[in-house]
């Protein structure tokens, strides 16, 4: 069940990370730099993986069924 678990997590990182080409070229487009595009997608990622690390539940000392 960890496997899946890690395996399912990981792609979707990597199905959601591959917007991001998208995404630069898009505010690129927009008349924004390549730096500031960068960054604010970096900026982003960021926030989403620090609200994604208060939603999990504590696990430390539970044992898995």
């Amino acid at each position: 069940m960890r496997a899946v678990g890690t395996g399912f997590a990981y792609h979707v990182g990597a199905g959601l990370g591959s917007f991001t080409p998208f995404l630069i070229g898009s505010l690129q487009d927009r008349g924004m730099s390549l730096g500031d595009a960068m960054i604010t997608c970096i900026a982003v990622a960021g926030v989403l993986v620090l609200i994604m690390l208060w939603l999990g539940p504590e696990t430390r000392g539970k044992t898995l069924d």
